[in-house]
């Protein structure tokens, strides 16, 4: 399955302990980007957003075993929402119409 709008999304894996991770999953078209907004800011040149490009299905499958997400770009808190892992828009931070969101999943 791919991203229908050709965006391609990439995720990466930064492990917490023995067996929990944080899967970072961002849009490919704004790594390496710092946006600015207020007192807000939001560095993607950092190598802890620079992950891979990943088919949907196998996304899927790591944002299920993964212990925290940490989702940026339009196209994949779109994804992430469309699959059910977070639904509450009130909490997503916008930072130059560029959507941020960390999630726990417990």
């Amino acid at each position: 399955m791919s991203n229908p709008e050709s965006e391609r999304i990439l995720a990466r894996r930064q492990h917490v302990g023995d067996k929990r991770y944080i899967l970072v999953i961002c849009d490919e078209s704004i790594i390496g980007q710092i946006f600015e907004e207020g007192n807000k800011i939001l560095d993607l040149t950092v190598s802890f957003y620079k992950g891979e490009p990943i088919d949907e299905e196998e996304l899927l499958k790591a944002m299920k075993k993964a212990y925290i997400l940490n989702i940026t770009g339009k196209h994949s808190i779109e994804f992430v929402q469309k699959n059910g892992f977070f639904t509450d828009n009130d909490k997503i931070l916008i930072i130059q119409d560029v959507p941020h969101i960390e999630c726990m999943l417990i």
